[in-house]
């Protein structure tokens, strides 16, 4: 009792006695037991972080730039993955705070079935990150998504002339996905081009079925915008294993970069998304609310918006005196 008297600042303790304690926790390396402290109530300093998958490297740099905002302001980062089963996403919340995490972070499952919408987070505060949740009333942030993919489309229609580009993706459902198909669809109508469906390809099968049919149709594609990592890992591989030349047979651009998208041949042009930038400002914001005295439950909240930017490398057809200082 008297050591936890003392690592608690209690004031009925003497400075000898203090003194004595701190000499004998330094010699026997001594640590506090957290979870022994959130059963007697103290705050163990931990957020929690769930995220669809861990495998996509997407939120694998996510959880990253989030744990170094954390750490930064001494707290320990719990993650989970739903797999984008929304069950399962309540259950990983419903643990968490059983284990007296302060606050959250999630990247809601996909399909817009999340059921965090009608949870119950007493006074631990959520932010919303990446997928932006219908109904709710909870900080979020997210990036441009629509603009960010019309901006994509519209290069390969205005710089290259592309009037017939195909739209794929890994699977459906998904809030960042869908809003960039509607992205890809307003630029190829503002160019006064029909916009071709959204192809989904959960498998490098699917992906290789999908490019066989596409490449030998009459009517086949001069240009793939691929929405996000996975897609575009998929459809470069098998577009190697069919042995079609990028630009020369189908151009690409792709939406999400990766350190090896540069260096694969031709380099690839993409929207990059400020994935760090993305994690840091949710981590920044849960810790604001964390530190707030009095937390209000607001009636609108404004999601915070981040911007994207346009990569240019060979993929798309630039030439590369057009991209060197991109990086």
């Amino acid at each position: 009792m008297t050591v936890s008297r003392v690592l608690n600042h209690h004031p009925y303790v003497t400075e000898t006695t203090a003194a004595r304690v701190h000499r004998a926790i330094a010699k026997l390396n001594y640590s506090p037991n957290d979870v022994a402290r959130a059963l007697r109530g103290s705050k163990v300093k931990t957020i929690g972080l769930i995220v669809p998958f861990l495998n996509d490297p997407f939120y694998g740099n996510l959880a990253q730039s989030i744990n170094a905002v954390a750490s930064s302001h001494g707290y320990s980062l719990l993650i989970a993955t739903s797999d984008e089963c929304p069950q399962k996403e309540l259950a990983e919340v419903q643990i968490m705070m059983r284990r007296s995490i302060e606050g959250l972070i999630v990247a809601p499952a996909a399909g817009g079935r999340s059921k965090l919408a009608s949870c119950s987070f007493g006074e631990i505060p959520l932010v919303i990150m990446d997928r932006l949740l219908r109904g709710a009333q909870f900080p979020s942030v997210a990036v441009e998504n629509r603009a960010g993919s019309a901006l994509g489309v519209r290069h390969l229609i205005e710089a290259h002339g592309h009037n017939n580009i195909a739209f794929v993706n890994v699977r459906g459902g998904v809030y960042t996905l869908g809003n960039r198909y509607e992205g890809y669809k307003k630029a190829m109508r503002d160019a006064g081009l029909s916009p071709g469906p959204q192809f989904e390809c959960p498998t490098r099968e699917a992906m290789f079925s999908l490019l066989q049919e596409l490449l030998r149709g009459a009517g086949r594609p001069t240009a793939i915008f691929a929405a996000h990592g996975p897609a575009i890992s998929k459809l470069m591989h098998v577009l190697a294993k069919l042995g079609a030349s990028v630009p020369e047979d189908i151009a690409i651009m792709g939406f999400d970069d990766s350190d090896m998208f540069d260096l694969i041949q031709p380099p690839l042009s993409v929207v990059r998304q400020p994935v760090g930038q993305l994690g840091r400002t949710s981590a920044e914001m849960l810790v604001s609310l964390l530190k707030a005295e009095k937390r209000t439950k607001a009636s609108a909240i404004t999601p915070t918006i981040l911007p994207v930017e346009l990569v240019l490398r060979q993929s798309c057809g630039c030439p590369p005196e057009i991209t060197k200082g991109q990086e």
